[in-house]
């Protein structure tokens, strides 16, 4: 198990390394935790304007 934070200025688009580091975490099978403060709407759509489609490869569970 490991825990990644990354902490940098604004803009520099730690959302999108998040959402492809936890795409490659979940297609491997293994359990990823992304928390943010956005709600699930939001996400689903920065994941879409950074090219990342977690819809149709991996199963999610959305709280």
């Amino acid at each position: 198990m490991s825990t990644v934070l990354v902490v940098d200025p604004p803009g520099i688009r730690k959302e999108a390394l998040g959402y492809w580091f936890t795409l490659s975490g979940l297609t491997q099978g293994d359990f990823c935790l992304y928390v943010t403060r956005l709600s699930v709407k939001e996400v689903l759509q920065d994941e879409k304007g950074f090219g990342v489609d977690t819809q149709q490869k991996v199963p999610l569970v959305r709280v």
